[in-house]
């Protein structure tokens, strides 16, 4: 480097922006040190968004498709005001449907958060992990909010999420029986197995893709399926939770669920995707819009917390950048 190079950096030289780092075993080692707290800081956080206490920013998230069935990229942004102090975050992932770089990994990506005042990034954090074991969370606190926390708890998929799911639920709940079913009969099996060493007292069974079964509490479907394959035939529970069918090319639940259920969802922008929005695309809607999640635990934290719902319910998550914002805040409150 010539002199004159030397000073021209020396002159245009920017600030060091300290930024640290959270990678995928950090982050799953401290949102499992203590689920309970965990999932108690979300629910005190949601509760204090949907009564006003937390004022929210919570834009749309923007998906940039590669094409039908080819992968996409998302933005997703939150701001939470508390006390009037902003968490700012945003996360870049990635559906990875190649996986030749990136073997056996959907999601792919990293998580932000933001000074609250300069604006620089003050923590970079792996997308993976935390996507997977926030949307876990968002079906446990689901249970929670439905009143459903015992007896038989079915999951179809034995992917991350459906493993994250499992623990928190397990971890939090008091189900004594789970169900698992995956078309990938290792990894159920796998599975099946790590649980049972972790919840010796729970009866942790194997049920086949497709079985109608019987004398379940609640179903949670965390598949990547391109069509609609669950039916209210294919169980009696009362609660029924989708979280795999987040883009607008993929479909969990089938159309009579319409009629059979009330719907709820995560946040209404998940109308624009999966089969929220095939049944409003299809007129099968109405213009009934599902409740949102935030308005019926707004609900319930002021009214009447042991009001009966509807004899069957479904909730649907299509992934929601507020869960990211709250689970980060969390995060850094650990370190």
């Amino acid at each position: 480097m010539s002199h004159t190079d030397d000073l021209l950096l020396r002159f245009i030289a920017p600030a060091p922006e300290p930024c640290r780092y959270l990678g995928d075993v950090e982050i799953h080692q401290t949102l499992l040190s203590a689920p309970a707290n965990y999932l108690d800081f979300l629910w005190q956080r949601l509760s204090a968004v949907a009564d006003g206490s937390i004022s929210l920013q919570l834009p749309e998230k923007q998906i940039f498709e590669d094409g039908p069935l080819q992968g996409d990229f998302r933005i997703m942004p939150c701001i939470t005001l508390t006390n009037g102090v902003p968490f700012k975050t945003v996360k870049v992932v990635g559906t990875n449907l190649n996986q030749r770089i990136v073997p056996g990994q959907i999601t792919v990506g990293k998580a932000m958060v933001l000074d609250p005042v300069e604006n620089f990034v003050t923590h970079m954090a792996d997308a993976n992990l935390l996507s997977s074991l926030r949307t876990g969370a968002c079906a446990a606190l689901a249970m929670r909010s439905h009143h459903a926390g015992q007896g038989c708890l079915r999951i179809v998929g034995a992917g991350k999420v459906g493993t994250y799911t499992a623990l928190l639920a397990l971890e939090t709940l008091a189900f004594s029986e789970l169900r698992l079913t995956d078309r990938n009969q290792g990894r159920v099996q796998e599975l099946a197995e790590l649980l049972r060493h972790r919840h010796p007292g729970v009866a942790i069974k194997m049920v086949e893709p497709g079985a109608m079964a019987r004398g379940e509490d609640v179903v949670v479907l965390t598949t990547t399926s391109e069509a609609p394959f669950f039916s209210p035939r294919h169980t009696d529970a009362p609660l029924v939770i989708s979280l795999g069918a987040d883009s607008r090319h993929q479909r969990e639940l089938t159309d009579d669920w319409v009629s059979a259920a009330e719907l709820c969802c995560e946040s209404l922008d998940s109308m624009d995707y999966g089969d929220l929005l095939a049944w409003r695309d299809g007129g099968l809607l109405d213009g009934d819009l599902p409740t949102a999640w935030l308005a019926r635990l707004a609900g319930r934290v002021s009214d009447d917390a042991d009001a009966p719902g509807h004899q069957r319910q479904v909730f649907i998550s299509t992934g929601s950048a507020l869960m990211d914002n709250l689970t980060l805040n969390y995060l850094l409150a650990q370190l």
